[in-house]
């Protein structure tokens, strides 16, 4: 009789139940002991395949760093699969670890980690055929400043024709963080006077002293003299440094620096 009631657990709940309250019905003679026995280990083995079933699945477990290495706790993990459109969400313990149970196999699944303020989200795809164990480390979010130059535009002389402006709009995230030491950048008077406008997007590190290195202008179109402006001023800022757990670690910063004519 053992092998019919299993087949009863595979087919839903409701046969479940009926399977049990067919074993327990008294006969006609009255229950027997062998009878009641065998109801017992026959619901002994229903529920070891009931057990059985729910622990179907692949596993997945990780840990999450920072670039230090050290790990971060309390982070979001979430595990979507587009395909199927399932989504599982947990959130990483105070050691940064973190585990997902009895996921279903799936060579589409994606997954994201978001830290605190100051991390950037890690998004990566997963393929899961077994269990799987995962490092995931968050990068520092880049930094990022911008700055408006106003020029003064001369009074046009009678009969002098206008000179054609060249404008650059730049968009990006504006962001003032840890910027100690400014030097305005300076409107280069030909320039002015050419009636010329840009905005100039300059790329940089932010050092472990709070310099900044390898300043490099991302737009080259934008006017050269504007370029040069702004590169010179920039190259004179300092930071305080980004600090991670305590030590200072280098950051990229992207500096838009816009040139306008009233």
């Amino acid at each position: 009789m053992l092998p019919e009631k299993r087949k009863s657990v595979k087919t839903g709940p409701a046969r479940l139940r009926h399977a049990r309250l067919s074993a327990t019905d008294p006969s006609p003679n009255g229950p027997s002991v062998v009878g009641r026995a065998g109801t017992e280990l026959a619901a002994a083995a229903l529920l070891i395949a009931v057990g059985c079933t729910a622990q179907e699945g692949v596993n997945l477990s990780g840990i999450v760093r920072d670039p230090s290495g050290s790990r971060i706790p309390h982070v979001l993990v979430r595990l979507s699969d587009p395909v199927r459109e399932l989504t599982e969400v947990t959130i990483a313990g105070a050691d940064g670890s973190f585990r997902i149970d009895g996921l279903t196999p799936s060579p589409s699944y994606q997954m994201e980690v978001q830290g605190p303020a100051g991390f950037e989200p890690s998004v990566r795809g997963l393929e899961l055929a077994a269990d799987q164990e995962v490092e995931v480390t968050l990068g520092i979010k880049p930094i990022s400043e911008a700055i408006v130059i106003a020029g003064s535009r001369p009074a046009p002389q009678p009969g002098e024709s206008s000179n054609p402006r060249r404008r650059v709009r730049v968009g990006g995230n504006v962001r003032r963080a840890r910027l100690v030491d400014y030097v305005p950048p300076v409107y280069p008077a030909e320039a002015e006077r050419d009636g010329v406008e840009g905005t100039v997007l300059l790329e940089a590190v932010i050092g472990e002293e709070g310099q900044l290195v390898g300043v490099s202008t991302l737009n080259p179109e934008v006017d050269g003299r504007l370029a040069a402006a702004a590169s010179d001023a920039v190259l004179q800022w300092r930071y305080d440094p980004t600090l991670l757990n305590g030590s200072p670690v280098e950051v990229a910063v992207t500096v838009s620096v816009a040139f306008e004519l009233p």
